[in-house]
C-alpha cells in the first residue's frame, strides 16, 4: 500500500481524524494522522515526513548495527 492510498475499511469505520501539523523536532516538514473508530480507539496513525534525503541506497546490504554509526551525523541537527 503506498502512502497516498487509502484503506476502505479503516476509512468506513473513521469517525475523526486528528491531525498534528506540524510536527517540530524533526529535519524538515512533517505532519501525524491519526484515525479514530466509533469508540474513540486508534485505528491508524501515520507519521508523514514528505523530504527525500536518499540515504536508504548507501546502506542497502548493511548490518542493522552498522547503520547507526553510517547515518547518525548526517543532518547535524540532531546531537551525537
Amino acid at each position: 500500500m503506498t502512502e497516498h492510498s487509502s484503506d476502505p475499511i479503516i476509512e468506513a469505520k473513521t469517525t475523526k481524524r486528528i491531525v498534528i501539523d506540524p510536527v517540530t523536532r524533526v529535519e524538515g516538514h512533517g505532519k501525524v494522522t491519526i484515525l479514530l473508530d466509533e469508540e474513540g480507539k486508534v485505528r491508524r496513525v501515520r507519521l508523514h515526513i514528505v523530504e527525500f534525503r536518499g540515504f536508504e541506497r548507501f546502506i542497502r546490504g548493511r548490518f542493522y548495527w552498522e547503520v547507526p554509526v553510517l547515518v547518525q551525523r548526517l543532518c547535524g541537527i540532531c546531537p551525537v
